[in-house]
């Protein structure tokens, strides 16, 4: 799969959060 410069700060940013949410579960 080819990844479009947009696409790939998309899809960045929404791994980002992912991480962000798991790392604030963990530390609940």
């Amino acid at each position: 799969m080819i990844l479009t410069p947009g696409k790939f700060w998309e899809t960045k940013l929404l791994l980002d959060k992912y991480q962000i949410v798991f790392y604030l579960n963990a530390n609940i």
